[in-house]
């Protein structure tokens, strides 16, 4: 957003949209899942942090670049 601060609120806004609608995406995901165990619950939130782990390290480059 630092090149262009004139689109920061809209940037920010659809950032805001994108987290949202994969909350709810996981979330219907997850209620399909809890049919008599709670065990599909730490299993997703353990496969999407390791999702955000590898992102973040194989955008190292990108992030460092800016």
């Amino acid at each position: 957003m630092m090149p262009f601060p004139e689109r920061a609120g809209t940037a920010s806004s659809f950032l805001g949209i994108c987290q949202m609608m994969f909350a709810a995406f996981v979330g219907l995901g997850i209620g399909r899942l809890l049919t008599g165990s709670a065990l599909p619950l730490p299993l997703i939130i353990t496969a999407i942090g390791l999702v955000a782990l590898i992102v973040f390290h194989r955008s190292r480059k990108v992030r460092a670049a800016g």
